[in-house]
């Protein structure tokens, strides 16, 4: 894995907050539909980069369960793909990112 392995903590229902070399991000989802938490978690880790694979060894499963995941959570979500996911979560506010908190 090319990029610095990132800790992910469980702030609250809808907050994540996320470190990468000593620094530091909030993420929050807003509106948005019924997800499991292995879905919010994948969610989670897409919004800050992280390929499918990466997850995979991150969480400790098979890349193909990590694809399920995003599959169900793009349909979800009403998302075609990983560049939609942004314009559709990011720009219409569903989501927020503050990095260096």
């Amino acid at each position: 894995m090319n990029r610095i392995p990132i800790n992910l903590f469980l702030k609250n229902e809808t907050s994540f907050l996320i470190e990468r070399n000593h620094n530091f991000a909030k993420i929050t989802v807003m509106n948005l539909p019924h997800l499991s938490k292995s879905e919010l978690t994948v969610l989670y880790y897409l919004l800050w980069g992280m390929t499918v694979s990466e997850i995979s060894i991150l969480k400790k499963k098979k890349a193909q369960t990590i694809s399920i995941q995003k599959k169900k959570l793009y349909s979800k979500l009403g998302v075609l793909n990983d560049l939609t996911l942004y314009r559709d979560l990011i720009i219409q506010g569903r989501v927020k990112i503050e990095k260096n908190i």
